[in-house]
C-alpha cells in the first residue's frame, strides 16, 4: 500500500514522499530522517490515515499518510 508524508505551506500542501511500506526500505530510513528533521523543528506531526480521525504522532511509522504542520504561534 502507498503512503505519503505532506508538509503544509502558505498554499496549501506538499507532497514530500510517497513510499510502498512493505518494499522501500532504504527509501523509508530517507523519509524518517526527514520527519525527524521536522519534529526537531517545531512541526508537529499528524497520522492522516483515516479521514476524520486525524492524530498527533511522535515517532514515525511507515504504515500511515503522515502530514507536517509547522508551530502556529499567536500574535501580540
Amino acid at each position: 500500500m502507498r503512503h505519503s508524508m505532506r508538509v503544509l505551506s502558505a498554499g496549501g500542501d506538499t507532497t514530500l514522499a510517497e513510499w510502498d511500506a512493505d518494499t522501500d526500505t532504504p527509501t523509508i530510513d530517507d523519509i524518517e530522517q526527514d520527519f525527524d528533521h521536522h519534529l526537531q523543528r517545531g512541526y508537529l506531526d499528524f497520522d492522516i490515515t483515516r479521514p476524520g480521525e486525524g492524530r498527533q504522532i511522535q515517532k514515525f511509522d511507515r504504515r500511515i499518510d503522515i502530514l507536517l504542520a509547522p508551530k502556529v504561534s499567536g500574535g501580540a
